[in-house]
């Protein structure tokens, strides 16, 4: 440790390990030392290595396994929450490249089918876009997006960057409250060829319904399918 380096020490433990892990030394599914090694390893105490430790478990770097001991975690990224809000911001934060496909786009008025499952019957003025959401190379997820044209210029959306973040900084101050549900389904058959998933893996439908003050209806929707090996319900 530096004992120039202002950061607290558990801060610079954590930032050390999480380089053994990123500059391969520590490979995937590696037992990373235990926590007396790295105690005598560092000349830190039990209460430092145990806070550095626990945040790279909550980042996602490392798993416990009760009775083994602490490992290098995969490197693919389990989703809890995060596509609901940004998952391009989540896995950046964990170091992963993420690109986007689009794999349909649309400014009008929706199928019937498609403005029930949004919520938004009425709408005449709205975008969907559906896209593949790929991870280190690897088809991760499906996403379809809804919204209207309230407040935002639909030219202006960029489906291949975070379209979450854009709407949250369009209508921000107007969001009254947001409706979430999650419910495990057979792919249908687009949803197997585009993830790839093999001939009895399930998916989980993740959706989400953004409502602003003084509006009956959402003026959002977002439909985020995964395989259900793919999602954490420990978050």
């Amino acid at each position: 440790m530096n004992p120039l380096d202002e950061r607290p020490l558990y801060i610079q433990l954590k930032n050390d390990l999480l380089d053994q892990i990123k500059s391969g030394i520590w490979q995937e599914k590696d037992q990373i030392p235990t926590e007396l090694e790295l105690m005598e390893l560092y000349h830190l105490g039990r209460d430092t290595v145990r806070k550095a430790v626990s945040i790279l478990v909550q980042e996602g770097y490392l798993i416990k396994r009760r009775g083994k001991g602490t490992f290098v975690a995969k490197t693919q990224f389990s989703i809890g929450f995060e596509p609901l809000i940004s998952l391009r911001y989540a896995l950046q934060v964990r170091g992963l490249e993420e690109t986007n496909v689009v794999l349909d786009q649309f400014i009008g008025t929706q199928p019937k089918g498609i403005a029930d499952r949004a919520r938004m019957p009425q709408l005449k003025e709205s975008m969907r876009i559906l896209r593949l959401r790929v991870v280190e190379g690897r088809p991760l997820a499906m996403e379809e997006s809804v919204f209207s044209s309230q407040g935002i210029n639909l030219e202006e959306v960029n489906p291949h960057e975070s379209i979450s973040r854009f709407l949250l900084q369009q209508w921000g101050n107007q969001i009254d409250r947001i409706e979430q549900i999650m419910t495990p389904k057979n792919p249908t058959k687009v949803e197997r060829e585009q993830l790839e998933l093999k001939e009895n893996c399930q998916v989980l439908a993740l959706e989400r319904w953004i409502y602003v003050k003084k509006k009956e209806s959402p003026i959002s929707y977002v439909s985020f399918v995964i395989p259900m090996t793919e999602y954490d319900f420990s978050i």
